[in-house]
C-alpha cells in the first residue's frame, strides 16, 4: 500500500488548479455534514487539517454521482 500523499489546504489548491483555496475551506467547514470527515481524506496534525489528495478527489467523485442521481 502506497504512502497517501497529504498536503495543506494551500498546497493542495495549488496542485488542482481546478478547485480554489476558499472552496477548499467551505467543504472543510461543513466536514461534518458533507461526508469528507468520513471520507479519510482529512489528516489531523495537531491544529493542522492536511488533506489526502486521493481521499479528497475520490469523495468528489461520490459527491458528483449522487449530484446526477438527484437530478
Amino acid at each position: 500500500m502506497d504512502a497517501p500523499i497529504l498536503k495543506t489546504v494551500r498546497q493542495f489548491a495549488e496542485d488542482q488548479p481546478a478547485l480554489t483555496e476558499a472552496g477548499i475551506r467551505w467543504d472543510l467547514a461543513n466536514r461534518h455534514t458533507n461526508g469528507l470527515e468520513e471520507s479519510g481524506a482529512i489528516v489531523y496534525r495537531g491544529r493542522r487539517i492536511l488533506i489526502d489528495r486521493d481521499a479528497y478527489i475520490s469523495w468528489m467523485r461520490i459527491r458528483s454521482h449522487r449530484v446526477e442521481k438527484l437530478a
